[in-house]
């Protein structure tokens, strides 16, 4: 079973509500919504139900509407107002119910671990290589070390804090940034 497949739980670290949606490329996903606009903090997958079936996710919307109609934001939207961790319950019982435990993961420790990696070096990116910010290319920095430090109008930020500066909000800048045309966090490690 594809692990970056099924029903997701997603949430940003300013939002009070989850997103709860299916994707066959949840990770892809994932970064889609963090490069929108409208994103003030990005989005983290906390859990996730395998399953190849397209759209599973209406099942357990329509689950948590029996439970709760005024929990759903608004009708036909996939977000709702709990806790991840009551949304990841709701999944888990589901996999319980269903035989079908294998298909349950809790992704928290695994994106935390995965994200703290994370380095311009890994990345293949040289220092004193320029950065562009996605959502304004006339915003450039330089590298500055092997981990995550940047130049930017000659003061250093770590790529996150600059991320920061020019959008507002907690971002992750290896979501904000590019080099040579792709978004940082993209690029393979070596």
């Amino acid at each position: 079973m594809n692990e970056n497949q099924g029903i997701y739980v997603m949430k940003s670290k300013t939002d009070d509500v989850v997103k709860i949606g299916w994707s066959k490329d949840i990770e892809g996903r994932r970064l889609g919504f963090n490069r929108s606009p409208l994103c003030k903090s990005p989005y983290e997958v906390y859990y996730i139900y395998m399953t190849d079936g397209k759209r599973r996710d209406i099942k357990v919307h329509n689950l948590i509407d029996l439970i709760n109609k005024r929990l759903r934001l608004t009708s036909k939207k996939e977000f709702y107002k709990i806790t991840p961790e009551a949304a990841g319950q709701i999944l888990k019982l589901v996999s319980e119910i269903t035989g079908t435990e294998k298909c349950y993961k809790d992704k928290r420790k695994y994106l935390k671990r995965r994200r703290q990696n994370r380095t311009f070096k890994e990345l293949n990116v040289p220092i004193g290589s320029t950065l562009v910010l996605a959502k304004d290319s006339n915003k450039k920095c330089e590298v500055l070390d092997a981990k995550n430090k940047v130049l930017y109008k000659k003061k250093p930020y770590t790529i996150s804090k600059l991320a920061n500066k020019l959008l507002g909000g907690y971002n992750n800048g290896f979501e904000k940034f590019k080099y040579k045309g792709t978004f940082l966090v993209d690029l393979k490690k070596s």
